[in-house]
């Protein structure tokens, strides 16, 4: 989910786009619903979706882990975006990884005690042993995941615009192959109460593609065929 300045960016580029005539009626950005897409845009009579990301320091999708009966699993919500995500997570062995690194450690206190009887000892144990794992992935992981949400476009702030599994647009935009890793680790809610804190994945850029020259940010001219 994108923080507020991810929400801020992602209603720049709708507007941009609006302005020009370039938005399918009645849509509007997804905000906060995860299975709704960031924006849509129009070209050749036919509508698109398109991922907005910030910069390339945001997530790409992120789950959660849980640990049940001596094992790692993907778990959280059951919308069909989180499916998706766990699908790709799944696909790329996250399960295997965190069982390999983290299995060893035993059972976590978050999760396996009632959240009022954790303590401040319990709570640094679990930060002693739970520490960041990352496995890498190729590029096309993240092309499948947003594939199955058919959603082939992204614009990243300060990169521009390009397409992942497939241009159905045939636009002029490079395709998008960043070096990715999967990132585990466990995540704070909040400084408080004391419990609040999860287990979670994340998809994450290790290496910067070279900047489209495709850009929302700078011009939509290329979505009018100029």
């Amino acid at each position: 989910m994108a923080g507020q300045g991810g929400f801020l960016y992602e209603g720049r580029v709708h507007t941009r786009l609006k302005i020009k005539k370039l938005v399918p009626r009645g849509f509007t950005p997804a905000g906060s619903d995860p299975n709704a897409p960031d924006a849509m845009f129009l070209y050749g009579g036919q509508s698109h979706k398109l991922e907005v990301k910030l910069d390339l320091r945001a997530d790409y999708g992120q789950g959660t882990l849980e640990y049940n009966n001596g094992t790692w699993q993907l778990g959280g919500a059951k919308t069909p975006a989180a499916e998706e995500l766990r699908g790709l997570m799944r696909a790329v062995g996250i399960e295997q990884f965190a069982n390999k690194r983290w299995g060893p450690k035993g059972a976590p206190n978050r999760g396996t005690i009632q959240p009022l009887d954790i303590t401040k000892e319990m709570v640094d144990s679990d930060y002693a042993r739970f520490k960041d794992g990352f496995l890498v992935i190729p590029s096309a992981a993240l092309h499948r995941y947003y594939a199955a949400k058919q959603t082939y476009y992204i614009q990243i702030g300060g990169y521009g615009m390009y397409y992942m599994a497939a241009n159905p647009a045939n636009l002029p935009v490079p395709q998008f192959n960043p070096g990715l890793r999967i990132r585990i680790r466990l995540k704070r809610g909040g400084s408080s109460p004391i419990y609040n804190y999860r287990f979670t994945t994340a998809l994450q850029v290790t290496s910067k593609p070279p900047r489209s020259k495709y850009d929302i940010d700078k011009s939509v001219g290329f979505l009018l065929g100029q």
